[in-house]
């Protein structure tokens, strides 16, 4: 869509920006590098996809265990974004992050947070969950939550989630 001719800007954007994430859920991170780099030129400063952008740049940065700025790029998105599914996918990133530096209290807070107040995404919040079904048990010595948050994942809301699967073969 983007090659199109006389398409506007905005939508030439919009598809280059949709491209951008499935080459990142489908793990093609050079490409998706690249294509990170023009829609970060094309959007204008303020224009409030810059928030999605920053969020996606950190997506690619942990994976890419590039996590210098992570964690002050992330709370910018928590801060700027006001959207509900923007803030919960941050702070599991977040969480994602904290995880990676063993901090797992840290961690267990920003999933926490997801799982009590951006909860909307279904699967960000099965990856709240999934998290929690962990954490607590490990993080607050507390098996019946650890339980409660296995039992809520295995609801037939998360049943399409890879996290409802893994928390199946964990078991």
């Amino acid at each position: 869509v983007s090659k199109l001719p006389g398409i506007p800007p905005e939508i030439k954007t919009d598809s280059d920006f949709l491209i951008l994430k499935l080459f990142m859920r489908t793990n093609r991170m050079a490409e998706a590098e690249a294509k990170l780099n023009e829609v970060e030129k094309a959007i204008p400063q303020d224009d409030p996809r810059r928030v999605q952008v920053l969020l996606v740049k950190s997506q690619a940065n942990l994976l890419n265990d590039k996590l210098e700025t992570l964690e002050v790029d992330l709370n910018n998105v928590v801060a700027l974004s006001v959207e509900n599914y923007i803030r919960g996918k941050a702070l599991n990133l977040l969480g994602d992050y904290y995880l990676k530096k063993n901090k797992p209290t840290d961690a267990f807070w920003e999933f926490l947070k997801v799982d009590t107040l951006y909860n909307q995404d279904v699967d960000e919040h099965a990856k709240a969950l999934y998290n929690l079904s962990i954490l607590f048990d490990k993080v607050k010595n507390d098996p019946i939550r650890s339980r409660q948050a296995t039992d809520k994942l295995l609801e037939s809301t998360y049943s399409k989630t890879e996290y409802q699967k893994k928390v199946s073969s964990d078991k």
